[in-house]
Formats: C-alpha cells, structure tokens, sequence
C-alpha cells in the first residue's frame, strides 16, 4: 500500500467539505456579482503589488508558461496514486523557473501540496507549531 502523506489527505477531506457547501458557493458567487467592481480592483491590486515585489520571477514565469506551452502535458497526475488519477483539469508545476521546459503534470490537490511544501523547505512559511 502507498504512503499516504497526512497533509494530502487532509487538503483532499477539505476539498470534499468544500464541494458539500453548495449553498456557501452560491452565496460566495452571489457576492462577487454584486460586487463585481471591488473585486477585480482587489485583483488588480494584488497583482501591481505581486509584480512589483517579484519582477524577475514574473519574468520568468511568463517564459516558463510560454515555453512549456508547445509540450503537451500527461493525462494524469505525476503524484497521485492510479486510482486517485481522475482528476479532469490538470496544471503544470515547475519545480525551478530556469529551466521551464521541466514541469510536473499535477492535480490541483497536488499541485498546492508541492508548492506549500517549497515554502516550508524554504522557511517562508511555518508549519503548525514549528515556530514555537
């Protein structure tokens, strides 16, 4: 039997959770389309700040996704277990931005795991109790 990491199966229990809260979704849309104008000004926003902070890795975050763009990605997550393998909408993941022919095809589940898991390595983001 593989090894399920704890963390991968708590954010899959999360998603199932989210996906019960139909009703939450529908307020959730509601709002954005009553508020259709503070939302895409907050986006607008978030980004300027993102770009301005991060110049080089939006530079080469847009070559990467131009780049990896003419290769055609797997049909199936990289990491998940076969029978976990039937997630529809798949993304590219690139491990390093120099080198941006090189991606993991992954779910959406997996693709948030690595990414938090990078930052954990890299010691912006704490885990849990890791601060104390």
């Amino acid at each position: 039997m593989p090894y399920k990491d704890p963390y991968r199966e708590y954010l899959r229990q999360y998603e199932k959770r989210m996906n019960q809260g139909e009703h939450l979704k529908e307020l959730h849309i509601i709002w954005r389309n009553q508020n259709r104008q503070k939302v895409i000004a907050q986006g607008k926003e978030a980004k300027r700040k993102f770009k301005e902070k991060h110049p080089e890795l939006v530079k080469k975050q847009a070559h990467a996704r131009h780049a990896s763009a003419k290769i055609p990605m797997k049909d199936y997550c990289e990491l998940c277990p076969e029978e976990d393998n039937k997630e529809k909408k798949l993304t590219r993941h690139h491990p390093d931005y120099d080198y941006p022919t090189i991606f993991v095809t992954t779910c959406p589940i997996c693709h948030r795991w690595i990414t938090l898991e990078e930052l954990y390595e890299s010691e912006k983001v704490c885990r849990g109790n890791d601060h104390l």
